[in-house]
């Protein structure tokens, strides 16, 4: 049921560019089973608009704006929206179509980072401005396919590399602007790099294909996730799940001290738990386990105190809120979107500074649009 309806105004065909202003009015609505106010930010029915992945940032510092990426200008570029009024800003015109997702906002919560096809910038929220940071053309590597990946202090910026002859690798660089360090070379591909966003000097990683099905397997040839070492260059198996389980979707806490990640059971998925181990690898710890829903992707607020986590169940999935401190949960709406269509049917909920806002992406209405709720 609508609580505000505003007239949406349809913008049709126009050829976008960057710094053109557009209207994308939220409108807000209750969540039919939870009752739970829910904003629908972006507006344009004939586009795809997507949110960052679940452990980027998507909001300014103050909370006034929110980024995500949209096909309106006929690819996928990067966009301002205004909270409370809608006025939608185009901020980019050569984004990176390698991935959708590959954008965000700084610790200061003042610039957007983004990567093209050789180099990463940076985009002021406010003004517009945009600058490089670092650039890959002076390299032989390839392009950039993933990133980038700031660190908690703000100083350097992570991402991965392809190589021209096949491999990947990953590249660092300091956010103020500076030539990459290439840290990391492999003859395979790589996901889901990075950085600790405390005081360890750490790098995470994937290498792929993952191999965690394959029981026969040693543990260091399974292991979800390895870690790079910054002052060594050594690099270690890091999560490692038992035969009959698999780890996903993992992450850092505020503060670094642990990763989070998706236990799932094989070959059915569940149960499922939301658990974390600590920097050093051990300690390990179950906070949430579903025995029925397949939890798929989470988000931690800033404080560390509230998980809120997606479910990969087709069309009908909630977002689910977890205190980690009472284990307590609730459920906060229904995006309902496909969980298919590539990463357009993806939920992925990321968390705003204060934490007290959580930005989505739902298909729910055929297209992917970019959802709020507050908790």
């Amino acid at each position: 049921m609508l609580l505000r309806r505003k007239r949406i105004r349809h913008l049709g065909a126009k050829k976008m560019a960057k710094g053109d202003k557009l209207k994308s009015e939220p409108k807000i609505y209750k969540d039919e089973k939870t009752g739970r106010e829910v904003w629908r930010m972006t507006s344009w029915d004939r586009a795809n608009c997507v949110a960052t992945y679940f452990y980027s940032r998507a909001f300014s510092g103050d909370e006034r704006y929110i980024i995500f990426t949209s096909d309106r200008a006929g690819k996928f570029e990067l966009y301002r929206l205004e909270i409370e009024n809608g006025e939608t800003i185009q901020l980019t015109d050569n984004f990176s179509q390698r991935n959708l997702l590959s954008f965000n906002v700084h610790p200061d919560g003042r610039e957007v980072f983004y990567h093209g096809e050789k180099a990463i910038y940076a985009v002021d929220i406010e003004s517009g401005e945009e600058r490089p940071v670092a650039d890959l053309s002076d390299k032989p590597w390839g392009s950039i396919y993933g990133g980038p990946s700031i660190s908690g202090d703000g100083k350097k910026v992570v991402c991965q590399y392809k190589h021209k002859k096949g491999g990947a690798g990953i590249a660092m660089a300091e956010t103020k602007g500076s030539s990459f360090e290439d840290l990391y070379k492999c003859d395979k591909l790589l996901s889901h790099v990075q950085i600790n966003p405390g005081d360890n000097p750490i790098i995470s990683f994937n290498i792929l294909p993952d191999q965690q099905n394959i029981p026969d397997l040693p543990p260091h040839e399974r292991a979800r996730a390895w870690k790079l070492d910054l002052n060594t260059g050594e690099t270690v198996p890091f999560l490692v799940m038992p035969p009959g389980f698999r780890a996903t979707h993992e992450y850092w806490s505020p503060k670094g001290g642990r990763l989070y990640f998706h236990k799932k059971t094989v070959p059915t998925w569940t149960p499922t738990s939301i658990a974390s181990i600590s920097v050093d690898g051990d300690d390990f710890r179950e906070h949430f386990i579903s025995e029925t829903r397949k939890l798929g992707h989470s988000c931690i607020d800033p404080h560390g105190r509230i998980i809120v986590s997606d479910v990969q169940e087709p069309h009908t999935n909630e977002l689910i809120a977890i205190d980690l401190d009472t284990g307590a949960s609730e459920v906060l709406c229904w995006p309902n979107s496909s969980v298919g269509n590539g990463q357009l049917g993806h939920v992925h909920p990321s968390s705003s500074f204060s934490g007290k806002k959580v930005l989505y992406t739902s298909d729910v209405t055929g297209k992917a649009q970019v959802y709020m709720v507050s908790l």
